[in-house]
């Protein structure tokens, strides 16, 4: 009796790479998980309307999960997160 291993080939999914303005939302996003859209505006160096479409965008794919934020104490909204 021989003692074979089977072994499945399993192929690993296709690394995401948005390009344009996505990328560089992308890279604030990958850098800076868990962090409101103002801090990926400023790190990526685009507009609030340009990295809230790639956030949707990534959103809808399946590659990033925003958080609402609530609200404090005083009842004032907190800004919602985004993560990877």
């Amino acid at each position: 009796m021989s003692n074979e291993q089977i072994t499945e080939n399993i192929a690993a999914p296709a690394e995401f790479r948005p390009e344009g303005a996505a990328a560089k939302v992308w890279e604030a996003l990958t850098a800076n998980p868990g962090v409101p859209i103002t801090t990926i505006v400023e790190a990526a160096g685009v507009s609030r309307p340009t990295a809230t479409k790639a956030l949707t965008a990534f959103a809808e794919a399946g590659r990033a999960v925003r958080t609402h934020g609530g609200r404090n104490d005083q009842g004032r909204p907190l800004p919602d997160t985004w993560a990877p």
